[in-house]
């Protein structure tokens, strides 16, 4: 028959389950991958289960009185029920599970060490009945503070899905508190146990901790806004460039003119002469030749935005130098309610990806197509390039051997996303393409 006095450590585990699947929904609002009554239904099966782990190994009633088995089989549940019911990655997970297990491991810590002051009289009759109101106290009170230094930042790495390489391994962080606890916590058993002594040191313990789960995570948050900062200035230095070459050529096209016109008259007078003598032939050359020399070929616009048909146009005199045959179709881009910016970076990323790929041909045929189409709400591209030899795609990505990480396909992701569009990319044969759509309010 069931010890009532296990109802306790019952009590105590739906408390700390109650808040941590709080944190989760919180948490992982936007992320959750299977619907109401499926996701209750798993809730209520997890639920059970801990508590089936709790009654058989975690008591001092219990049959198999087991802490670190008892620990690791809560574990492997609550890691089991997070990947059953968020699509997120491993990362995201773990660093939430380490940090609420901390928080039940750091209050009973302290509930026991709070207990050796002898302060507390037994207010309950089972004798442990104290132990697990206190430690529920703590529990309350940590998650609170956690709760609220934590979760907005958390939710936005989440949702933005942000992992850097430089910052990932901040995520790690509670795991190496939990080792730390674990190794302490068999220190003291070994040598007097959890007495009143060790309340204080506890206590700043949970405290560094929690700061440091906070610094954390606005470490990642500001080391990504700083990257996109980068990447914005980056947008507008090659935006500058741009005008200034577009500046140095409508320079050079005035002084043409003008030279043109100073030497008119001679001109005419060598026409005049050609005319006179009734020379076609010459006439003809004489005109052909200053043609070429004088005469300055544009481009046809292709969109009505100033600074996007600068890129374009920049583009394409860079794709004629090497010999790439650049098409790119006539849109309007006009009152779009994309960010002019966005779609330089969008743009430019994939002009001079798609030209970077054509250049590595030793082929004669080279050419970029790139195809623009803009609907009431849609906007919509596919670009396509030869390319020397077949990409590695992982989970729809392209491998980047490049030392950036493939910087430029990562900022076309980010924009893609940022309008909530889809991007595929297709490295069937020897054709690289890339298609994506942006989506927006009329």
């Amino acid at each position: 028959m069931l010890n009532p006095n296990i109802l306790w450590h019952v009590l105590q585990l739906l408390i700390f389950l109650v808040l941590s699947m709080y944190f989760l929904i919180s948490v992982f609002t936007d992320s959750i991958i299977v619907k109401k009554p499926e996701f209750l239904v798993r809730l209520v099966l997890h639920i059970i289960a801990l508590t089936v782990t709790v009654c058989l190994f975690m008591t001092e009633i219990s049959p198999y009185l087991n802490h670190k088995l008892g620990i690791l089989i809560i574990f492997l549940i609550t890691y089991i029920f997070y990947r059953s019911v968020t699509k997120r990655k491993v990362i995201f997970l773990t660093f939430l599970l380490f940090v609420l297990i901390n928080i039940q491991l750091n209050s009973l810590l302290l509930a026991w060490t709070t207990l050796d002051f002898h302060i507390f009289p037994h207010l309950i009759e089972y004798e442990y009945g104290d132990f697990m109101l206190l430690s529920s106290i703590y529990c309350i009170f940590m998650f609170s503070i956690v709760y609220f230094s934590l979760a907005k930042p958390y939710k936005r790495i989440v949702d933005e899905n942000i992992v850097m390489n430089s910052t990932k391994f901040f995520l790690w962080l509670p795991a190496l508190f939990f080792l730390t606890t674990g190794i302490l916590t068999s220190t003291l058993d070994k040598i007097a146990g959890v007495t009143k002594e060790f309340l204080l040191p506890l206590a700043l313990l949970n405290i560094f901790s929690i700061v440091a789960y906070h610094a954390t995570l606005r470490a990642i948050v500001d080391n990504y806004d700083a990257s996109l900062e980068r990447e914005r200035l980056s947008a507008v230095t090659n935006q500058l460039k741009l005008w200034e070459t577009q500046y140095k050529t409508l320079h050079n096209k005035i002084d043409a003119d003008a030279r043109a016109r100073h030497d008119w008259r001679q001109h005419i007078i060598t026409i005049m002469g050609y005319v006179e003598t009734k020379d076609l032939s010459g006439l003809d050359d004489y005109l052909s030749e200053y043609k070429e020399k004088y005469l300055f070929h544009d481009k046809p616009p292709v969109c009505d935005v100033l600074s996007l048909n600068m890129l374009f146009q920049y583009y394409q005199r860079e794709a004629d130098e090497l010999g790439i045959s650049l098409t790119i179709n006539s849109v309007a881009f006009a009152q779009c309610p994309i960010l002019v910016t966005d779609l330089t970076i969008l743009f430019g990323n994939l002009l001079e990806n798609a030209i970077e790929g054509c250049d590595k041909l030793t082929a004669k045929d080279k050419y970029i197509h790139l195809k623009i189409l803009r609907k009431p709400g849609r906007l919509s591209f596919l670009c396509e390039n030869p390319i020397e030899e077949n990409l590695m795609l992982t989970n729809g990505k392209i491998n980047s051997t490049k030392e950036d990480g493939g910087i430029g396909l990562s900022s076309i992701q980010g924009i893609v996303e940022k309008y909530d569009g889809q991007l595929k990319i297709d490295t069937t044969g020897q054709l690289f393409r890339i298609y994506a759509f942006l989506q927006y309010e009329t």
